[in-house]
């Protein structure tokens, strides 16, 4: 009894060692777009051909530079103008700030590139 006990706890034994070496195919996930779709941040992608970025929201401020067509910028800020009845939205980059009339918003960067495209297609 002793014998057959043994044997069979050496097979239970041999047999777990033997099914403990086989690899098992590990599914790595790919978290590097991870960071295209977040939404903490929003985006801007110029519609105009042309935009002008301001100094100061305002369009008798300096001009800072130009972006082209089809750019997409981060959005650092907004702030809105009252003026009567007219209502202008300014979004703050890091190069100045852009009416909203010459920008699209996006609410993540994927969203940005892909519009970027269309844009660019018209």
């Amino acid at each position: 009894m002793k014998r057959y006990l043994f044997f069979i706890a050496t097979a239970l034994l041999i047999s777990l060692s033997f099914s403990s070496c086989t690899r098992t195919k590990v599914k790595q996930v790919d978290l590097s777009q991870l960071d295209e779709v977040r939404t903490d941040n929003k985006w801007g992608v110029i519609t105009s051909p042309y935009a002008t970025y301001f100094e100061k929201p305002d369009n008798e401020n300096e001009t800072n530079m130009h972006g082209r067509k089809g750019d997409i910028i981060k959005i650092l800020g907004k702030q809105i103008q009252i003026d009567g009845k007219s209502r202008i939205v300014w979004y703050k980059f890091e190069n100045g700030w852009i009416q909203e009339n010459d920008i699209a918003i996006c609410t993540n960067h994927l969203q940005a590139k892909i519009t970027a495209e269309k844009i660019m297609k018209e």
